[in-house]
């Protein structure tokens, strides 16, 4: 592994501080935080294996990725709030004005909302995922600038208070927990947002993402709804990817 302590410049990229929070608590004993890798800069080296974490937009590493595992292993590491805290900030100088608890608790299985970006990987040799499940601060400000739909509000920064559990996958099988005793065999995409409780979408995303990793295939159709089983696939097809695939091939 051709390693080098070239760090980033201070200001170079944008971050919450949840992620460099989380880059310390996987960086505890690491080789090296923030260095060079044949050509990329990397959050965590540790024990000859990779750690990249990503607070949002899985996206942002598939040229990463494509670079760097055919020589090394790698692991992505993606958080999921169980618990968040709302922090509203004063637009002007940004101090505390009030804080509430979130009613919503995170799932690990969030993660599928970003898991389809990642498609050409999963059933890598090199690639591994763990679902970190946190207690955070969101810090808000309502300043206008923020989505129509949060009426001008935005996050501004999010904060780790606390890691409550994870959730790692390395192997097809492993993507199975997902998958949750009790449904049909075959089933489809509404089987399991039915006995998981989660929207539809996710559900699709999330079935998506199991026949990218080779977790399961394609049994058939039932009028529209495609069915899928966990029984071995005859001819080990992989699954063809393009980035608005999971719009098209549930």
């Amino acid at each position: 592994m051709n390693l080098s302590s070239k760090r980033l410049p201070n200001g170079f990229a944008k971050e919450y501080r949840l992620h460099e929070q989380l880059k310390q608590y996987y960086g505890l004993g690491a080789d090296g935080i923030e260095v060079e890798v044949d050509g990329c800069i990397v959050d965590v080296v540790k024990g000859g294996r990779i750690i990249e974490v990503q607070t949002a937009n899985l996206s942002a590493l598939r040229r990463k990725l494509a670079r760097l595992l055919p020589q090394h292993r790698v692991t992505v590491v993606f958080p999921v709030p169980k618990e968040r805290y709302i922090v509203w900030l004063s637009p002007s100088d940004r101090h505390e004005l009030h804080r509430r608890r979130s009613p919503k608790r995170g799932q690990w299985f969030e993660v599928f909302k970003e898991l389809p970006h990642l498609a050409p990987y999963l059933k890598h040799r090199h690639f591994s995922l763990e679902v970190v499940l946190t207690k955070e601060n969101d810090f808000r400000v309502n300043d206008g600038r923020g989505s129509w739909r949060r009426g001008g509000a935005r996050t501004v920064d999010r904060e780790l208070v606390d890691v409550l559990g994870t959730e790692y996958f390395a192997t097809p099988r492993s993507y199975r927990r997902v998958l949750p005793d009790g449904l049909p065999e075959p089933f489809t995409s509404r089987d399991l947002a039915h006995a998981r409780d989660m929207p539809l979408r996710l559900a699709q995303k999330a079935m998506y993402s199991l026949r990218s990793a080779g977790t399961v295939c394609i049994a058939g159709k039932r009028r529209n709804a495609i069915l899928y089983t966990t029984k071995t696939c005859s001819g080990g097809r992989r699954t063809k990817w393009r980035a608005d695939a999971f719009h098209l091939n549930y």
